[in-house]
């Protein structure tokens, strides 16, 4: 598809997250006929590759000539538009104009810019250099500059097909091309360095994260691994026999998106999930109603029951109230489990889905000895959602992606004038951009301002004026995984190019906060251990901050250990004695508030917060790298 948009890190960053991120330095370059080898024999990549094309910018005369004035500022530009990508790689020709044009976006990706030499004939060129990026950057994303008779080519080398001519005084084209493994190349072309916002409204038809259907059956793929993988496990660590859950259409279980995947949105009048250790012989997974998603259930039926038509189809009549609960008392009895779980605790939400309509019927149908087996694991249902499967961080960081990105935008001249927009103006634009790209939001984002020697805790949608510091807090979902993302900007004043070294100073001393959680955040650990021990660094450095950490998963203040609360900095009773387990995510969540010279010593709260994750050896990281430089609104 081809669109048209103005200078925006946002659409960038938008185009290149259909592909996930590579990484690690980049190779030795090979002699380009194997390159073109490897185009000729018809190899493709074996991850999806994301290459971004741009003709150099504008050049003064001469054999050889260097970047004009405008040409310069269209190459830092262009480094501004990539700051939401994460590339891997830079690649020019031999001449001063490509070069100069890579070279802003490589350094600021502490990249080298790779020559790759233009000859004639240029067609010749075209499909070396194709053939050499596909073989050499599988799965990377890949910046290439070139000349206005060479990237037309370059692209249809790359399987993108033809584009139109570029004229020569045609500088703005940016052109993204993904190459997956298999299926046809995608390609779209925007504009850089252009000023008008308008046209980049929205991108039609653009699905970041995939189709409705690409990502149903991803989301099922997760499912079959959730059930077959982890849950198993679980339930023989918590000691549990069988596990029941049950549920009526609109009143479901919290767990229940954990156990289900699209198209299925409700239990469908009433569900009763049953999980059962047969020991050797493995687990058996029933739903008493509902659906068999996609054949990881047994859909159990009354036998006997009528057959009628329904939505085009011929089917067993469904099992209906009291029918229901006398289907699974043979169930229970067939499996004969010595122990059997409810959802009921008094601490965590997770782990209390069962209703008091349910629960009755649950002990009228389990009458006699196996109401005597029945336990409370809290912890199963709360472990079951906590814990993420390693197949599902190439999409989160795709969202993450997407996340910072509009963060990003929204807290520009892009979207602030200062003096006439208000923060609210912010929030719906943050809003619509989520809307256009077919995503959602679970909490309403938020900005908020501090501005100095003025109390703004009681401004309603004020005002965005210079010198403000800017604060957002900002979620989004997609594929049944939420983020939660908190940064910081500030708005320049006349004659500023930087933030006030102590608003930097300020920044910096969150970052080392977040460092210092990080570091405390140990497998086996509980919230509430983490919370002191990270508190009692915090102290002894001099850090006036607060911390109120908490997993993200299913739910965006997900299932697991709260580290902290912002008015519970002594520790949270229950819900911070869970332990940190393997396989989790985190959002981490803190502020610290640090006195800056420059507001007279008025001190100046930053707010931070950002996705982590722990892998199944214990070791935690950034999903993306955390916030370290101030957004400055010019």
């Amino acid at each position: 598809m081809w669109c048209g948009g103005s200078r925006s890190a946002l659409l960038i960053a938008l185009l290149v997250a259909a592909a996930p991120w590579g990484s690690g330095p980049i190779r030795a370059q090979e002699p380009p006929a194997a390159g073109a080898a490897a185009l000729a024999t018809g190899e493709r990549p074996h991850h999806t590759t994301t290459f971004i094309l741009v003709r150099h910018a504008e050049k003064e005369a001469g054999d050889d000539p260097r970047l004009t004035a405008e040409g310069m500022e269209r190459a830092r530009e262009l480094a501004e538009a990539l700051e939401g990508t994460v590339l891997d790689a830079a690649y020019a020709t031999q001449f001063r104009r490509t070069r100069e044009t890579a070279a802003p976006a490589a350094d600021r990706f502490g990249l080298p810019v790779t020559v790759f030499e233009a000859a004639a004939p240029v067609e010749e060129h075209a499909a070396a250099l194709a053939g050499h990026l596909l073989a050499e950057h599988d799965g990377e994303t890949v910046l290439v500059v070139g000349h206005s008779n060479t990237v037309p080519l370059i692209i249809e080398a790359l399987g993108g097909g033809t584009v139109p001519p570029i004229a020569d005084d045609e500088y703005e084209n940016l052109y993204v091309v993904v190459v997956p493994p298999a299926g046809p190349v995608r390609k779209l072309r925007a504009r850089y360095g252009a000023t008008d916002v308008g046209a980049l409204a929205a991108v039609p038809g653009e699905r970041p994260l995939g189709t409705q259907a690409e990502r149903a059956a991803l989301r099922r793929e997760w499912l079959e691994l959730r059930l077959r993988r982890v849950l198993p496990r679980l339930m023989r660590e918590h000691d549990v026999g069988m596990w029941i859950i049950p549920m009526r259409e609109y009143n479901e279980d919290p767990v229940f998106r954990a156990l289900v995947s699209p198209p299925t949105m409700a239990a469908r009048r009433r569900t009763i999930y049953v999980f059962c250790d047969r020991g050797e012989e493995g687990f058996e997974r029933i739903a008493i109603g509902g659906a068999s998603q996609g054949g990881l259930y047994r859909v159990v039926r009354e036998q006997g029951a009528p057959r009628g038509a329904a939505g085009g189809r011929t089917r067993r009549a469904e099992p209906f109230g009291a029918e229901q609960w006398k289907l699974l008392y043979p169930i229970v009895e067939q499996c004969d489990p010595q122990t059997i779980a409810l959802n009921i605790s008094r601490t965590h939400a997770f782990s209390d889905g069962l209703s008091a309509g349910e629960r009755e019927g649950l002990e009228e149908a389990l009458e006699g000895r196996y109401l005597e087996r029945i336990v409370l694991r809290e912890r199963l249902a709360l472990d079951y959602l906590a814990e993420r499967l390693p197949e599902m961080m190439p999409a989160y960081v795709k969202l993450m992606e997407l996340a910072h990105s509009i963060i990003r935008s929204a807290l520009s001249g892009e979207v602030v004038e200062p003096g006439v927009t208000r923060t609210d103006d912010v929030v719906w634009w943050m809003r619509q951009r989520v809307a256009d790209l077919g995503l959602g939001v679970w909490f309403q984002p938020s900005i908020s301002v501090q501005r100095r020697g003025t109390s703004m805790a009681d401004s309603a949608n004020p005002v965005i004026v210079r010198g403000d510091v800017l604060h957002t807090d900002f979620g989004i979902s997609a594929l049944g995984l939420n983020t939660d993302t908190q940064h910081m900007a500030y708005v320049l004043r006349p004659g500023e190019t930087e933030a006030p070294a102590g608003l930097i100073g300020a920044l910096g001393r969150a970052n080392r906060l977040q460092e210092i959680l990080l570091a405390e955040m140990q497998a086996g650990r509980t919230g509430n251990e983490v919370l002191a021990s990270a508190r009692a660094r915090m102290l002894s450095e001099g850090i006036k901050g607060t911390v109120y950490t908490h997993p993200i998963g299913d739910h965006g203040h997900g299932a697991g250990p709260l580290i902290g609360l912002w008015d519970r900095q002594q520790g949270v009773p229950g819900r911070g004695d869970v332990p940190i387990r393997p396989d989790s995510w985190f959002s981490i969540e803190l502020q610290a508030t640090t006195p800056v010279p420059e507001w007279g010593g008025e001190g100046v709260r930053m707010a931070l917060e950002e996705e982590a994750a722990m892998d199944g050896e214990g070791k935690i990281r950034w999903v993306l790298a955390p916030q370290t430089r101030l957004y400055l609104i010019r």
